[in-house]
């Protein structure tokens, strides 16, 4: 492919360009650590959210449902896009729980069931999280996910050099 471009393709949606995330691959890969950079959030809110909650609300049916890493990114799904969104890292325990939050009991028979059609990293809770983030990218290598949504930024790596990292990647699955 190009220097630096990845063709992604997904179903029923135009191909998206990502850049390379430098590492020959796009994004995260299973069993791997995350990227040690995280786009906190803040007054300016999480990075992305709204082209994201763009993206989802035009190019996703209306039904579709999302499983994210954090609850932070699932209300993002949920306020921008329209769509219903669940986050791994939600407690199934009513007492370690902010109680609008509805857990993820059996994120393998939700995808199996095609209750979940989508997957979402971000760096955010990537960085926070990177147990839930792990079961995240190891559904999405189960599932054969397509990456069909990319949301690279730069960010100053720890070597102190400037490179492209992937703040959101959305993927498809099928059961």
């Amino acid at each position: 492919m190009g220097a630096g471009l990845k063709s992604v393709i997904a179903s029923g949606a135009p191909a998206i360009l990502a850049t390379d995330s430098g590492d020959g691959g796009v994004g995260p890969q299973p069993g791997k650590a995350a990227p040690a950079y995280a786009f906190v959030a803040g007054t300016g809110g999480l990075e992305a959210s709204r082209p994201v909650g763009a993206w989802v609300r035009d190019h996703t049916l209306p039904s579709s449902n999302f499983l994210t890493v954090g609850a932070s990114f699932a209300n993002v799904i949920q306020f921008y896009g329209g769509r219903r969104a669940r986050a791994l890292s939600v407690s199934p325990n009513p007492l370690h729980r902010n109680p609008t939050y509805e857990p993820v009991l059996n994120a393998d028979l939700m995808i199996r069931t095609n209750a979940i059609q989508y997957l979402v990293y971000d760096s955010y809770s990537a960085a926070r999280t990177p147990f839930f983030t792990q079961r995240l990218l190891h559904y999405m290598k189960k599932y054969n996910g397509i990456l069909i949504y990319a949301d690279y930024q730069p960010a100053r790596r720890p070597n102190g050099k400037t490179a492209k990292v992937p703040v959101v990647l959305i993927y498809e699955v099928h059961p």
